[in-house]
């Protein structure tokens, strides 16, 4: 039984997209001075340690992403300036490769 005839009692709407779908936006609790200090006193994280913390995370979800990049055998490429148009460079790769769907590039980018 597919997921949307199994819970659709449950289902309110549904989003559709042809080729991906992004979403923007922000964790507004994570977003003020007050939100990040409950969020690292909920977390037991002292501000001493914040540099640290984070660090840590980046490259876990870094790891993450070129794992899954791997595992697709797709490219992963670095973008030596936050100013490249990423959306134009995706295209030109997945023009360049032929691909037309699915996953196209990891890019890599150290954002300022």
């Amino acid at each position: 039984m597919k997921f949307m005839e199994l819970y659709q009692d449950k289902i309110i709407g549904a989003i559709r997209g042809l080729d991906r779908i992004r979403f923007r936006g922000t964790l507004r609790w994570l977003a003020s001075e007050r939100g990040l200090g409950t969020f690292m006193n909920q977390k037991n994280i002292w501000l001493k340690n914040f540099s640290d913390w984070v660090k840590g995370l980046t490259a876990q979800i870094r790891q993450s992403c070129e794992s899954r990049a791997d595992a697709l055998g797709i490219e992963k490429h670095y973008l030596n300036s936050s100013g490249i148009d990423k959306e134009k460079r995706a295209r030109q790769i997945a023009e360049a490769k032929g691909i037309t769907e699915g996953s196209i590039c990891l890019l890599s980018i150290l954002e300022p």
